[in-house]
């Protein structure tokens, strides 16, 4: 393995780095705003603005996505190549967030996307659908 000073790496690189180096420690991806990853020192500062970055991504790329699908019921519509790239680059950071086990949203307890999907599949089986209220126990 080859090793890269921060300085070489890119902001989402170096955020990814003191992720996994937290998971490794910590064994979750649970960052919060204040907590136990304070003994990280300056980086600490680092890994919860680049926690926060990816939470405000990830929301922003639900949200567009939604939109998409509302336009794309216009057969006419295609999405502009530039909002393509952008949406596919989301995805795959969304993807490596989701196989660390990320935690999207801020606050405890949190579950993991799995966790959540068995609940998901719980509430279908015993209502017969999938559309959750938002203010559900």
């Amino acid at each position: 393995i080859i090793e890269f000073p921060d300085n070489k790496l890119s902001s989402w690189e170096q955020g990814i780095r003191l992720l996994v180096q937290y998971r490794i420690k910590h064994g979750d991806c649970k960052v919060t705003t204040v907590g136990k990853h304070s003994e990280m020192g300056s980086k600490s500062r680092q890994l919860t603005i680049f926690v926060r970055q990816q939470r405000m991504r990830y929301h922003k790329y639900l949200q567009r996505y939604t939109e998409h699908q509302r336009e794309k019921d216009n057969e006419n519509y295609s999405l502009p190549k530039k909002q393509k790239a952008i949406m596919e680059q989301l995805e795959d950071d969304i993807g490596f967030l989701n196989r660390v086990d990320f935690i999207w949203y801020a606050g405890e307890p949190q579950m993991t996307w799995d966790e959540c999907f068995e609940d998901l599949k719980l509430f279908e089986k015993e209502h017969g659908h999938t559309r959750v209220p938002q203010l559900y126990p």
